[in-house]
């Protein structure tokens, strides 16, 4: 399903509702600035979400939920500055993610300009991460948790002061 390119700024729950056999969708390029809870619940084939050059700031507890194919998910350049730890949960195929070009500040528990450090909690498969440009400027303890099986961790052109000691602790690969 072709959505890019337009001016969508909302989306209504069970706009996807009857999609189980969708297995691509493309949202890039609109003005959506906020995905509410269980909006794609229905969408249990898409494998790539493509919702870059949006307008979405916080991605909360279980905004991906029932997405249980997802593979890829681009989020780059949007506003993003808050990723919950559970935003992610039950992705146990996600294999690339996307979050350059946001505003994520810091890798900690602290509720502004944060990417909470379990937020990767239970993506056993990610492979590939890019947080280039994401405006990062620390990594905490258990920064990149749960990530026993990534290959690329893309973290150029941020603002790093400081990396913990122990921020790639999980990290083998």
């Amino acid at each position: 399903l072709h959505l890019n390119n337009n001016n969508i700024k909302r989306l209504d729950p069970g706009i996807f509702d009857g999609l189980s056999n969708l297995r691509c969708l493309y949202l890039q390029n609109n003005q959506i600035a906020f995905v509410p809870r269980g909006l794609f619940s229905d969408l249990l084939s898409v494998r790539y979400l493509m919702l870059q050059r949006n307008r979405l700031r916080v991605l909360g507890s279980g905004t991906f939920s029932g997405m249980l194919s997802l593979q890829t998910l681009n989020l780059a350049n949007n506003k993003i500055s808050r990723i919950s730890d559970s935003a992610f949960y039950h992705l146990e195929h996600f294999v690339y993610l996307f979050l350059e070009g946001n505003n994520l500040m810091t890798l900690s528990h602290n509720a502004n300009g944060s990417l909470h450090p379990f937020a990767f909690k239970g993506l056993n498969k990610l492979r590939y991460l890019s947080l280039k440009g994401a405006k990062l400027k620390h990594i905490a303890v258990n920064g990149f948790f749960g990530l026993n099986n990534l290959s690329q961790l893309i973290l150029s052109y941020n603002d790093l002061e400081n990396i913990s000691s122990s921020s790639f602790t999980l990290f083998h690969n």
